[in-house]
């Protein structure tokens, strides 16, 4: 099962929303999620190369046709296009950080997410 048949399977069961925490400095938003374990969420398409930290925890997680388990502490770089579904393992913090002037969440949404590159 690809990503995008899961988030639509995912779509299906009952929905709870992990807590996110915005926050902003001189020219970089960071968004970082809280996944509590058990949790799965399946993310947007990514149109931006931006990193992506967690700072706490396990998680399995499955981008594209690649599955891998990551543990704290883990650093990579998300590329454009890709679209992860995240399992929490243990209670988990995940962090991306995105480079804009701006300070609206939807509008940064709109920027660095989509169905579409």
């Amino acid at each position: 099962m690809n990503v995008v048949e899961m988030q639509h399977e995912v779509a299906q069961l009952p929905q709870s929303m992990p807590e996110v925490v915005h926050r902003f400095a001189d020219g970089c938003y960071s968004r970082e999620v809280i996944m509590l374990k058990g949790t799965l969420g399946v993310g947007a398409l990514h149109k931006t190369e931006h990193h992506f930290l967690l700072s706490k925890g396990t998680i399995l997680v499955k981008n594209g046709n690649k599955d891998e388990i990551l543990m704290a502490p883990h650093h990579e770089i998300t590329q454009p296009g890709d679209k992860r579904s995240i399992y929490a393992i243990e209670d988990s913090v995940i962090t991306t950080f995105h480079v804009t002037d701006l300070t609206d969440v939807d509008a940064i949404g709109d920027l660095i997410l989509g169905d579409e590159l």
